[in-house]
């Protein structure tokens, strides 16, 4: 996670810190090494930094108000948000933000995860065994094998650590695996 996305995810947890507790906001999902729009060869997301932000919105009646509370505090905080997009594109569900400086800030740079620097077996192997484990992404849902480190593999990955940790995967493994992701848990 870059410095930056740390310190706004930092203030965004303080700001909302009720609506976290109470589970309004289920998930913070940041890193997820993906084109935009999960084209195959459109430009880089600043996920794949990561340097966004998803925040995910309990399924409520008041979830389209606590959206707009969100986004307003983001667009408000021009110091540590670039972008926010609530309502629009595929971002119903959740308000995507990103840090303030922009990583593909030209729409050409390639992301560390993109050269190699990950290890999807690992990531392979977490998640066979998170699921194996019984541990549910952020919907409770089983998460795909699929190697990639995205926002549903990140929450099951945190569930099952919450679990008791996830049998097969050592620490040794699972320290590689967070400093391969830039994950903070």
């Amino acid at each position: 996670m870059t410095p930056e996305l740390s310190k706004a995810l930092a203030e965004l947890k303080a700001h909302f810190a009720v609506e976290i507790a109470n589970g309004d906001i289920r998930h913070l999902g940041t890193y997820n090494c993906r084109r935009k729009n999960n084209t195959t060869d459109g430009p880089w997301s600043e996920h794949a930094w990561p340097n966004a932000v998803d925040v995910m919105i309990r399924d409520f009646t008041g979830r389209k108000a606590l959206g707009d509370r969100i986004a307003a505090w983001m667009r408000a905080r021009t110091d540590l948000w670039s972008e926010v997009f609530w309502q629009i594109f595929a971002h119903y569900d959740h308000v995507h933000g990103t840090a303030r400086p922009r990583r593909n800030f030209d729409n050409k740079q390639i992301p560390p995860c993109a050269t190699g620097d990950t290890d999807m077996e690992l990531i392979t192997q977490i998640q066979t065994a998170l699921n194996k484990a019984g541990a549910k992404d952020y919907e409770g849902k089983a998460i795909v094998v699929d190697g990639k480190w995205g926002p549903r593999t990140e929450s099951a990955f945190i569930n099952g650590l919450k679990l008791g940790g996830v049998a097969g995967v050592t620490e040794t493994r699972v320290k590689t695996l967070i400093k391969a992701a830039r994950l903070t848990i």
